[in-house]
């Protein structure tokens, strides 16, 4: 297929601070298909991630005020997008003040990246456009709402994950204009079938398309390892890979690991954050003249560091005990160089890590267990070890291949655009037909 067609990138963060992680495989794949522009939400934070080469990327230079904001508030409560929305909640019974207050914020959010998309030069190339959101957030029915202003067909897609639908810390639903959102846009991807269904039942209606939510597993890079020589007998290295923030938990596995009365543990950390430097004291201050374990902290690496690390060094298992894991794209990484997974059994993580695979723990796992558990991986003779990491590796690759499960995606989205459903439109077209 030619690169005859434009793609606009919409995320969070990416290519800024270190979320979305799984778009820096999937981005690579996107740029066989398209010419890609990548733009985000992230007014604040550096660009700490390099793009590659033909991929442009901006963002808008600042956040919107509060008076354009009371502006925009007034014309979305007259906009056809309001009113749709408020009668269907209506009919299951859920408007009331907060519902009226999330939709009136979240059509805000709308309009916001609808102004901002229609000023990007990218925008008014004359080739087919596929607009696709990383994720499905308030402001996808603001890109949906492009359709209508560009007589050129325009095609929308986003992602779905379980953090889009329910909050991962409080387990509260996420509506997202969902009612409004299935009946304009394109397409809606989803991580796993478990999660396809969820959405399905909760968050769609009988009118809806059933074709239009698909399933679209993520993928990650693998490499072969050579020999390197493991561990001895009774002595493991676990690491594990993640910001050093409140939800990943961290002081609970250096409680856990000083606690350990059986066994001799090395726990290597890769990753950095607000916590980092706290989380190094206390690591001091537990494990420092603790018999038998040992600690490092390589901070922040590249993905490209982190496979190397995989590549020359023997690890017997990756933990995680995180209280919420949206795509566990460090996760997938580790199997994909053949490390089984050790994790707490909350959100995405259920796709990806079985008791099969590598070994589920309970979410609000206690000190106390976590201890349980690494005495009991010291115990795990060495081929049994590497029994599990080959369960893990053929995990990844049946299932976790982004030689399969990324390009297939990008062909997948990368078909002719949608005929627009009007032809050319008015500067306030937001509020007569769209928001």
């Amino acid at each position: 297929m030619s690169k005859d067609q434009n793609l606009l990138l919409v995320t969070e963060h990416y290519p800024c601070g270190a979320q979305e992680s799984y778009l820096e495989t999937e981005i690579e794949y996107l740029t066989r298909y398209y010419n890609v522009h990548v733009i985000t939400t992230d007014t604040d934070r550096l660009m700490t991630r390099a793009l590659p080469k033909e991929v442009t990327f901006s963002r808008p230079a600042e956040k919107t005020g509060g008076l354009k904001r009371l502006f925009y508030k007034i014309q979305c409560l007259l906009s056809h997008g309001y009113a749709e929305e408020k009668a269907q909640a209506k009919e299951r019974g859920v408007w009331n003040k907060k519902y009226r207050k999330h939709t009136l914020s979240a059509l805000v959010e709308s309009k916001i990246m609808y102004d901002y998309v229609r000023t990007l030069e990218f925008f008014e190339q004359e080739k087919p456009l596929t607009i696709y959101s990383a994720n499905l957030n308030n402001y996808v029915y603001g890109l949906c709402c492009l359709k209508e202003y560009c007589e050129n067909g325009i095609k929308v897609v986003a992602r779905c994950h379980n953090a889009n639908m329910y909050n991962p810390q409080t387990h509260r639903r996420r509506d997202t204009l969902n009612y409004i959102v299935n009946h304009a846009i394109d397409g809606i991807y989803f991580t796993s079938e478990r999660c396809r269904e969820r959405y399905l039942q909760k968050f769609t209606t009988p009118d809806c398309d059933p074709n239009l939510f698909q399933l679209a597993p993520m993928g990650v890079r693998g490499q072969e390892r050579g020999f390197v020589e493991p561990l001895e007998e009774y002595y493991i290295r676990i690491v594990s890979c993640s910001q050093i923030e409140d939800d990943k938990r961290l002081p609970l596995l250096v409680d856990a690991l000083s606690q350990v009365e059986h066994g001799c543990i090395e726990w290597d950390h890769i990753g950095s954050g607000a916590k980092k430097n706290e989380l190094i004291q206390y690591a001091k201050e537990k494990l420092g003249s603790k018999t038998g374990i040992r600690y490092k902290f390589f901070g922040k690496l590249s993905h490209d560091e982190i496979y190397e690390l995989y590549r020359d060094t023997y690890v017997d298992a990756f933990i995680s005990v995180s209280i919420s894991e949206s795509v566990p794209t460090a996760m997938m990484e580790a199997m994909a160089n053949h490390i089984f997974v050790v994790a707490t059994e909350v959100d995405g993580v259920r796709d990806v890590v079985n008791n099969q695979n590598g070994m589920l723990m309970p979410p609000d796992i206690t000190a106390e267990q976590l201890k349980t558990v690494l005495e009991g991986l010291c115990r795990i003779s060495k081929e049994n070890i590497e029994k599990k990491s080959k369960a893990a590796y053929q995990y990844w690759q049946e299932h976790l291949n982004a030689d399969i499960n990324c390009d297939a995606f990008a062909r997948q989205i990368a078909s002719e655009p949608l005929e627009s459903s009007k032809e050319g439109s008015t500067e306030d077209s937001f509020v007569q037909t769209g928001l």
